[in-house]
């Protein structure tokens, strides 16, 4: 899964962007790249563009403002983005690779994870239907590792690919079960000693076999020695490999690496060929639901497992179904810390916080009560949670309510299929909106939400507008300002992703 939480960006070339550059990332204002395999991210705030063009700057690939997670326009900027580049003349005076994510701290990192044991796992849910929601927890072990963490950081997790859909991909392949191949670029430490290694294991650990790419498509198709088959790969690309291609577009999004294997299972291209135009298999990162305060030892982590359906075949998720079906206490997993520094607690614990996080939402907030309880903060500590049953998925409910008749926290819950008429945590907001709006304006208090970009986040976003529209009597531009202003002075807070 990969977040965007905003990104507002121009790719500027000239004479200023070296020292830009330079100048920018020093002194930790937002004039982020990052390159991960063909996909490029650039976020400039946008109080910056008017230096730039001061400076006679030219603007090479237009900005782009995404307020909520839109995944179509951000594929879009990236296409511009990487069609652009090749034209340019850049020279490159800082590595930002070494300024990423990837950089060692406190030891472990993500290309070096920590090896954690995984201590404890129960099910959090009720599954009696094919339609219940399962979600595990688990505990990861760091006491020896060294690192540390936040209150709203996220833990990255390596999973292994389901050794069934290994074994149908290397027999689609007609390979050998001992077939060698080389060791991807891309591996993380501990690299596989030696040269080589076995194609087995390099696809049960470092190769996403469900995102393909076009050039996958094109290699496997146009290489095969049955013509209806070639023929058909041939009016798939007929329109190239680029997105604009909506039939391949189309194509891409319904099938995986099997499908495409047996789709074309005259291919004559070699296995290393294919291998070579697979992605890397990316770690999962999941919102720490556990606080520092109580402990370095374990980092605890809430997950909905996810099974679908695609081309009439059951599939499931990779590290989701890694965690439920394939592990258990005892053994290891591969995992680091990934920082979140626009998600946090305020230093004030007098402030109160508002938190919305329906479903696994619920985790940076588990967290956050967690720190509040064990340093007693005196802010009201408001949670909005929501779920489709109270007696099937309501996470940490034994908890939650705990802390609620205890007054360590006002809880609200939604239960959207209990009752006839459904209702989310976007209703209780717009119910509550009288309290909410003195919270906000009177005591100063920050907002979180966490959860599901594609509609959640969305919806909340709006009920929150209403509430300040209906009780602070703003205009509906004078209340998207309103939150504007919030979030630039950190009081509304999002870790959002689209599924």
């Amino acid at each position: 899964m990969e977040r965007y939480q905003q990104m507002r960006g121009n790719l500027w070339t000239g004479s200023i962007l070296r020292s830009a550059q330079i100048y920018l990332t020093s002194t930790t204002l937002y004039w982020h790249l990052v390159i991960q395999t063909t996909r490029i991210i650039v976020r400039v705030e946008r109080s910056l563009m008017p230096g730039f063009q001061h400076w006679v700057a030219k603007t090479v690939c237009n900005r782009i403002d995404v307020d909520q997670e839109d995944a179509s326009s951000i594929e879009k900027w990236f296409d511009q983005v990487l069609r652009v580049l090749p034209t340019l003349k850049l020279d490159t005076a800082v590595d930002y690779l070494d300024l990423s994510a990837d950089q060692v701290e406190d030891g472990f990192s993500k290309r070096m994870p920590y090896s954690a044991k995984i201590t404890v796992k129960y099910p959090l849910t009720v599954s009696s239907t094919a339609d219940d929601r399962e979600t595990v927890h688990l505990e990861f072990d760091i006491s020896e590792s060294g690192l540390n963490y936040t209150c709203g950081d996220a833990i990255g997790v390596y999973p292994l690919n389901n050794p069934s859909d290994v074994s149908d991909i290397m027999a689609a392949l007609h390979v050998k079960p001992d077939h060698q191949t080389f060791i991807p670029s891309f591996a993380y430490q501990p690299v596989p000693t030696g040269t080589s290694m076995s194609l087995k294991e390099a696809l049960l650990q470092y190769y996403d076999l469900k995102a393909l790419k076009p050039e996958l498509v094109q290699l496997i198709a146009l290489s095969c020695s049955d013509s209806k088959q070639k023929e058909r790969g041939q009016r798939l690309l007929a329109a190239g490999h680029s997105r604009q291609n909506q039939e391949l577009t189309t194509y891409i999004s319904e099938r995986e690496l099997i499908d495409v294997v047996q789709d074309f299972s005259s291919f004559t291209c070699s296995v290393d060929s294919i291998l070579q135009q697979l992605r890397g298999l990316q770690p999962r990162y999941y919102s720490i639901a556990s606080s520092p305060s109580k402990g370095l030892n374990a980092v605890c982590v809430c997950a909905a497992v996810v099974r679908y359906s695609l081309l009439g075949k059951l599939r499931s998720g990779v590290c989701t179904t890694h965690f439920q079906d394939r592990v258990s206490a005892g053994e290891r997993c591969p995992v680091f810390i990934s920082r979140n520094p626009d998600f946090r607690l305020p230093q004030d614990g007098s402030l109160p916080i508002i938190m919305i996080g329906p479903g696994t939402g619920i985790a940076p907030f588990r967290a956050f009560i967690q720190e509040r309880v064990l340093t007693n903060a005196s802010g009201e500590t408001r949670l909005y949670f929501g779920c489709r049953h109270r007696l099937k998925d309501f996470l940490y409910r034994e908890e939650l309510e705990s802390w609620s008749a205890a007054g360590k926290i006002v809880l609200r819950t939604a239960f959207s299929r209990d009752q006839a008429k459904k209702v989310y945590v976007q209703d209780l907001i717009i119910g509550d909106g009288a309290t909410l709006w003195q919270l906000i304006e009177k005591q100063n208090a920050h907002i979180y939400v966490c959860g599901d970009a594609s509609n959640m986040a969305k919806d909340v976003h709006t009920a929150l507008l209403k509430v300040f529209v209906g009780h602070g009597g703003l205009s509906e531009s004078q209340a998207t300002e309103y939150l504007e202003a919030l979030g630039k002075k950190a009081r509304y807070e999002r870790d959002v992703w689209v599924t």
